[in-house]
C-alpha cells in the first residue's frame, strides 16, 4: 500500500507486504480524512489473516473513554466480497460504533466480531453515480446525485436507480423515493417511474425570484439512503440559453444572404462575441456552401442581441442541399447550444411558380369525419360565431370533445413550405406534416386537429410560410364548443352552432340557450319576456324550444341536460341557489337592484351572477316564466312576477328551453 505521496514502505520482515502502517492521521473537527492507494485487489471470501483482503485499521476513544482503541474495517461490505478496481475510489463512512476496540492495533487485525456499522461509496464513471453499501453488501446507487435545473418551469430529469443485493443478507423489497424536502420543497416533485427502474424529478414553476430554489429528494432502501439535492437558477444566476430567431433558414438555387440573431436569455452579463463558437454541419459531401460574417444589423450586448449574416453560394447540383449552424457559448464552466438548419433548393426564381392553398373543414359524425367543404363557406354560416372570428383564416375547435372538428389544409406548391405555429398553437394543435420541399405535381393534404380538452379557452396562430418567404397565417380559437341544431319548434336547418362556455359551482355550463347566438356574461346577452326589469332584453339571446325527444339530443358533444337529482343534481343546486329580486329589486338585502329577476351568485370574489332567461315555452311563448327540460323525467320551472319556483317531476308535451352541462 501507497501513501498519498506515492511512497511505498515494506514492514520489517518483508514477509507481508500489503501491510502499511506508516502513516497517521489526527482527527480534525470530530472527523478522520485520510488518502491512501492501493493495488486493485480481489476477495471472493475475506477472512482475518488471510493476507489477501485489503483492510484499515482504525483507532478512536469510545463513548468519551480516554482510552484509544483499535478497529478493523475491510474495504468491502462487511458481509460481501471485496473487488478493489484500478483507477477507483473507495470513501469508508463510519455510521455507528457499538463497543470499544481492541487496546493493540494487531488484536484488532484478528478480531473476528464487527464492532463497527460502516457504508463503502464507490465511485464508477460508467454512469457517474455513487453505490453506497450496507454492511451486509447490498448496494444502491442514483445516475446523478446533483440537478440543476434553468429557471424554467416544468422541467423533468430522470435518473436511474441501480440496486445490487446481497448474497448473505439481501434486502427485500424495493426502493422508495421521498417528497422534496427543503424550503423550497414546494417548488419540485419527485416520483417512481416505470417500475423500480427510474426515479423523475421535476422543477414545477419558473422561478422568478432572484434567488436560486434547492431542495432535497431522499431515495432509500433498506437501511441505506442516498441524498439527491435538486437547485433550480434564478434568472440573474447564469446565461438561461440561446433562442436563435429565426430557428431556420430558407435559400432558394441562387442563394443569397440572410440574417439570423442569437438572442441570449437569462443572465448573460460580460458576454461578447468573443464568446461565441460558430460551425457548420453538413450532413453529405457538398460542403462549403455557407459562410458567416458580422450581422447587417448592430449587435445590442446590453440586450443580448448578436447577428449574424448567413451566405449561401449558387446552388448548381440538382438536389437540396441542407446543413445546420452551430451556436456555442461559454459564460465560464457553462456552455449553452443552439443549432438553427438551413435549407438550400434547386428552384429558380424564374422557375413557373405553383401555388395553391384550400383549407376544408372536416366534422366528426360517430367515428368518422364528414367533409363539410371551405372554411370560407362554412363558418359564414356557422352561427353564434364571435365578431370578427368568421373569416376564411379563422380555425375554430371545441374546448371539450376537441376532436368534434378538424381541418384538412390542402398545399400545392412547386417551392418548399413549412409551417410555423406561434404561441399556443404550438402545442394546442397537431399538424400531419410541418413541411415539404413541394412539388409542383401533387397536391399534400395537411390534418390540423387539436391536441387536448380544456377547461379555458386560449387564442394563437400559425402560418405556412413559402421558401420565398411568403406566409400565410391563420387564426385559431379554441375557446367554445360547437354542435348542430337539432330539429325544434322552429324547424331545423341543420347549421352549426357555437356556444361559449362559464364555470359555475365547478360545473362547466354553457353560456347561452340551445339555439341561441348570443352568449351570457352578467346582465349582457340576457333575454326575458318579462318587461320591466331594468335589463335590455336581447332576441338573439332567447335559444329554441324543443320537445322532450328534442331536447335529450340537442346538447353538444361533452354536454348533457342538468340533472334534478336531490342532493347532486345541477338542476337541484340552482333551484337552491337562485334568488327572485322582487318587484323593486333588493339591493339594500345584498342583492340586486333590478326587477322581477331571478338570478344564481356563483362567485363572491369576483363576484359574479347569472340571470336565468325566462323564456315561456312553445304554447305560451310570451309567458313570463322560466321553463328548462332535466336529464331525468321533469324540468325546472320559476316565475319572474311572484317569486314562484318548483322541480317538476312529469314530463309535458310543451317545447321547453335548454340550458346544457358538462357530462355525459
Amino acid at each position: 500500500m501507497f501513501d498519498e505521496g506515492g511512497s511505498y514502505v515494506s514492514s520489517a520482515t518483508g514477509d507481508n507486504f500489503r501491510n502499511y502502517d506508516e502513516q497517521v492521521v489526527n482527527a480534525a473537527a470530530g472527523v478522520v480524512q485520510a488518502k491512501l492507494y492501493a493495488f486493485p485487489n480481489v476477495s471472493l471470501t475475506p477472512a482475518m489473516r488471510d493476507e489477501e483482503t485489503t483492510c484499515l485499521i482504525i483507532g478512536g476513544k469510545y463513548n468519551g473513554s480516554s482510552t484509544t482503541t483499535y478497529y478493523r474495517v475491510n474495504v468491502c461490505p462487511a458481509a460481501g466480497q471485496q473487488s478493489l478496481k484500478a483507477n477507483g475510489a473507495y470513501t469508508v463512512n463510519i455510521t455507528n460504533v457499538t463497543a470499544a476496540g481492541e487496546t493493540d492495533p494487531g488484536d484488532a487485525y484478528d478480531h473476528t466480531q464487527l464492532r463497527m456499522d460502516y457504508t463503502l461509496n464507490e465511485w464508477d464513471d460508467s454512469f457517474l453515480g455513487t453505490y453506497v453499501f450496507d454492511k451486509d453488501g447490498n448496494g444502491l446507487a442514483v445516475s446523478q446525485r446533483e440537478v440543476v435545473f434553468s429557471e424554467k418551469g416544468n422541467q423533468t430529469v430522470q435518473l436511474e436507480v441501480f440496486t445490487i443485493r446481497s448474497s448473505t443478507a439481501p434486502i427485500s423489497g424495493n426502493w422508495t423515493v421521498g417528497t422534496p424536502q427543503g424550503a423550497d420543497a414546494a417548488s419540485f416533485s419527485s416520483q417512481k417511474v416505470s417500475g423500480n427502474r427510474y426515479l423523475r424529478v421535476t422543477a414545477l414553476n419558473k422561478n422568478e425570484t432572484a434567488t436560486d430554489r434547492a431542495a432535497v429528494v431522499t431515495v432509500s432502501w433498506g437501511s441505506i439512503n442516498l441524498n439527491i439535492n435538486l437547485t433550480q437558477l434564478n434568472p440573474t444566476s447564469y446565461m438561461g440559453g440561446i433562442k436563435l430567431q429565426p430557428s431556420d433558414l430558407w435559400f432558394m438555387m441562387a442563394g443569397g444572404t440572410k440574417e439570423i440573431c442569437v438572442n441570449l436569455q437569462g443572465n448573460f452579463s460580460g458576454i461578447t462575441r468573443a464568446d461565441i463558437t460558430t460551425s457548420v454541419l453538413y450532413p453529405g459531401s457538398d460542403t462549403g456552401w455557407l459562410t458567416l460574417g458580422p450581422g447587417t444589423t448592430p449587435d445590442n450586448l446590453a440586450a443580448g442581441l448578436l447577428y449574424y449574416n448567413v451566405r449561401a453560394s449558387n446552388n448548381a447540383s440538382a438536389l437540396s442541399r441542407l446543413a445546420d449552424i452551430k451556436f456555442v457559448v461559454a459564460q465560464g464552466v457553462l456552455i449553452a447550444t443552439a443549432q438553427a438548419s438551413v435549407t438550400q433548393s434547386t428552384t429558380a426564381p424564374t422557375d413557373p411558380l405553383v401555388r395553391q392553398l384550400t383549407m376544408r373543414l372536416l366534422e366528426k359524425t360517430g367515428s368518422t369525419y364528414t367533409d363539410k367543404g371551405l372554411v370560407s363557406e362554412n363558418f359564414q354560416l356557422f352561427k353564434g360565431l364571435p365578431t370578427g372570428q368568421s373569416t376564411a383564416k379563422d380555425l375554430h375547435f371545441s374546448i371539450i370533445s376537441c376532436d368534434y372538428l378538424k381541418y384538412k389544409m390542402i398545399i400545392h406548391s412547386s417551392q418548399a413550405w413549412k409551417i410555423v405555429p406561434t404561441g399556443y398553437a404550438a402545442t394546442g394543435l397537431t399538424f400531419s406534416q410541418m413541411n415539404d420541399p413541394g412539388d409542383k405535381n401533387n397536391k399534400k393534404e395537411v390534418y390540423i386537429s387539436a391536441t387536448s380538452d380544456l377547461l379555458t379557452g386560449w387564442d394563437g396562430a400559425f402560418y405556412l410560410e413559402y421558401e420565398d418567404g411568403v406566409q400565410v397565417e391563420f387564426s385559431v380559437h379554441q375557446q367554445g364548443v360547437f354542435g348542430t341544431l337539432v330539429a325544434h319548434s322552429g324547424g331545423a336547418d341543420g347549421s352549426i352552432y357555437y356556444y361559449g362556455t362559464f364555470l359555475m359551482n365547478n360545473k362547466l355550463w354553457l353560456d347561452r340557450n340551445i339555439g341561441a347566438i348570443v352568449g351570457q356574461d352578467g346582465i349582457k346577452g340576457y333575454f326575458s319576456n318579462q318587461p320591466n326589469t331594468g335589463i335590455t332584453s336581447v332576441t338573439d339571446a332567447k335559444g329554441v324550444y324543443l320537445t322532450r325527444a328534442q331536447a335529450n339530443t340537442a346538447c353538444p358533444p361533452g354536454f348533457r341536460l342538468p340533472k334534478r337529482t336531490a342532493g347532486s343534481g345541477e338542476w337541484d343546486w340552482v333551484y337552491n341557489e337562485m334568488k327572485w329580486s322582487t318587484a323593486t329589486g333588493n339591493a339594500a338585502s345584498g342583492g340586486v337592484s333590478y326587477k322581477n329577476v331571478w338570478y344564481v351568485t356563483y362567485s363572491e370574489n369576483p363576484l359574479k351572477r347569472w340571470f336565468l332567461p325566462v323564456c315561456g315555452h312553445s304554447s305560451a311563448t310570451t309567458l313570463t316564466s322560466g321553463d328548462y327540460w332535466s336529464q331525468e323525467v321533469g324540468y325546472l320551472y320559476f316565475y319572474s312576477n311572484n317569486g314562484g319556483k318548483s322541480l317538476n317531476t312529469s314530463d309535458t308535451s310543451f317545447g321547453l328551453s335548454v340550458r346544457c352541462v358538462r357530462g355525459s
